[in-house]
């Protein structure tokens, strides 16, 4: 028996008593489906992250197998991605890179992107050590090596030059 599906008016053949959809074609009803789940997500979105979330800690072997198989089968595109990322966001990976310092080396504190570009206006985009206008990278007073904390207090914006040449061996304040 030959049936004009409703939504995209092609002919198709159903088949028994138990076949596709009556009034739609295969891909059609695949795509109702589809559009179905998708509107299902929509309306519940914070069920399916702690769904997901539930599901990732109760598989987290089998996950991390299949997301490093992942990882290897598409990396060049993964790579790729990042640059472009980084490339386009300096200024948040550099305080990402930053905190993620702190943390390996269990310091307190933490800054965001946003503190540490008022920081640089409050002085002017300058390096506070020999006063060019470069591009500026947070620098510890108070090395994280000697103890220091990654708040915002303890920060002082300097150019590349001037913050590898303060290295970590001295806890010198150009803030004043």
């Amino acid at each position: 028996m030959n049936l004009k599906c409703r939504m995209c008016k092609s002919k198709f053949k159903r088949y028994g008593k138990t076949g596709p959809i009556p009034g739609f074609c295969l891909e059609c009803r695949n795509q109702r489906a589809r559009d179905a789940v998708s509107r299902f997500q929509k309306r519940n979105i914070e069920k399916q992250r702690e769904e997901s979330r539930l599901y990732f800690h109760s598989n987290r072997e089998t996950e991390s197998i299949r997301n490093a198989r992942y990882r290897k089968a598409h990396s060049k595109r993964l790579l790729e991605k990042n640059r472009v990322n980084k490339r386009s966001n300096r200024a948040r990976y550099r305080v990402y890179e930053h905190n993620r310092r702190a943390l390996l080396n269990a310091a307190p504190g933490k800054f965001t992107k946003e503190e540490f570009e008022e920081l640089c206006s409050k002085y002017d985009h300058h390096c506070l050590r020999c006063g060019l206008r470069e591009r500026l990278v947070p620098d510890h007073v108070i090395p994280l090596s000697k103890g220091g904390t990654n708040f915002i207090s303890n920060i002082q914006p300097l150019c590349s030059k001037c913050n590898a040449i303060k290295n970590r061996h001295h806890c010198t304040d150009y803030r004043n």
